[in-house]
């Protein structure tokens, strides 16, 4: 009886002692706590918030209606999409892009580190890597004016270019033969 009464005793105190531990290792790290809650809120706002939407895939939405008044239509959508003649290619253009993506990132990354480790000025690197960083920072509107004043029919930059060399322009939005370049000329 004694060594059970000594063995809770011993247990309790190692207990209040982890306890005590515990607390002294939460005041310490209070400021590595704090700095992890605005990423819990970006995640909370831009993952978890708007997966009630994915509903919509479920229903024939009218606006009028909203989406919880909209008619259920179950996998209608789905079978509606996968009958379609668009699925098989819009399913091979999504896989593709995604794998071609992936593979040309991480060149482009690979090769872009290596070409930043070469650089001897501590300048040089700063200023070229802010300059690598920078559009990461742009919206997608603005993206998508520089493209359109480089490839615009009549006064983009590369159509004047050709013009300068003899040729003539060069419809890229209208020919669907460019789009797998420029989609990934942006991408990069």
């Amino acid at each position: 009886m004694e060594n059970t009464g000594k063995r809770e005793q011993k247990l309790k105190k190692a207990d209040r002692k982890k306890k005590k531990i515990s607390k002294i290792k939460i005041r310490e790290n209070i400021h590595m706590t704090l700095m992890v809650i605005p990423g819990l809120v970006l995640l909370l706002i831009f993952a978890y918030l708007p997966m009630p939407g994915i509903i919509l895939a479920f229903k024939k939405f009218n606006p009028n209606k909203g989406i919880l008044g909209s008619p259920w239509v179950g996998v209608k959508n789905f079978e509606f999409f996968f009958q379609s003649q668009d699925a098989v290619r819009t399913i091979r253009n999504t896989v593709l892009y995604s794998v071609g993506f992936l593979i040309i990132d991480l060149l482009a990354a690979v090769t872009l580190a290596l070409m930043l480790y070469y650089l001897r000025s501590g300048k040089a690197l700063k200023f070229y890597n802010t300059v690598v960083i920078l559009p990461r920072f742009m919206s997608m509107v603005i993206v998508a004016f520089i493209v359109y004043t480089i490839l615009s029919p009549s006064y983009g930059v590369l159509n004047q270019v050709i013009r300068l060399f003899g040729g003539e322009n060069v419809q890229w939005y209208m020919e669907p033969v460019y789009w797998p370049f420029i989609l990934t000329f942006v991408h990069v």
